[in-house]
């Protein structure tokens, strides 16, 4: 509601006021639909102040609206705890229902990496393709030839991509990358292989 315009939080509130009346599924409002129409028509006599008042007039229509969107807030309390989380009742009091969030569970491992050269001797340049929910990203390297034990953490990104310093021209790398998540870490990416100028 702290996003809506001073004319939208009127149009809200007028709408809330016209479900919540006689609703039987909210026979006790609390804050009472009186005070909310109070509330409403105050706001609106401080938005025809404001249109050609001074910073006075501007302040009381901010303070109004202040009232009325706290107004507002603890009915859609009262419907909240009233309805027991019911969206068929929760939409007839005028109000609408969040989103339930979902988790977004493992990820996947991340996909396209791609190791290169860059301009700079003994460095390589890693870019792969975001992971949606992915918090950072572990990026490992071992040299070529070397055992599967032998993958080092060299960096943890937030970014799709990593340069990699000091590395010896004229050797091969193999890089990987491991997405981080609310669920844990992903499975490895495919590794990337480049040789290094």
């Amino acid at each position: 509601m702290r996003k809506l315009t001073s004319s939208g939080l009127v149009a809200k509130a007028l709408f809330v006021e016209t479900k919540m009346t006689g609703n039987a599924n909210f026979t006790t409002p609390v804050p009472s639909i009186a005070a909310i129409t109070t509330a409403r028509g105050e706001l609106e006599a401080a938005i025809v102040s404001a249109m050609d008042g001074g910073k006075s007039a501007h302040l009381d229509k901010r303070v109004k609206e202040a009232a009325l969107i706290l107004l507002l807030i603890e009915e859609a309390a009262y419907v909240t705890s009233v309805s027991g989380g019911d969206v068929v009742k929760i939409i007839s009091s005028g109000f609408d229902v969040r989103k339930v969030p979902t988790p977004i569970g493992l990820l996947d491992a991340p996909g396209n990496l791609r190791a290169t050269l860059t301009a700079f001797p003994g460095q390589a340049k890693l870019r792969w393709d975001p992971q949606y929910g992915a918090y950072s990203y572990l990026v490992y390297r071992k040299p070529d030839g070397a055992e599967e034990s032998e993958w080092a953490l060299i960096a943890t990104e937030t970014r799709a991509s990593y340069t990699d310093e000091g590395l010896t021209t004229g050797k091969f790398y193999w890089f990987k990358v491991v997405a981080i998540g609310a669920a844990g870490p992903s499975p490895a990416s495919d590794p990337a292989k480049t040789l290094i100028g």
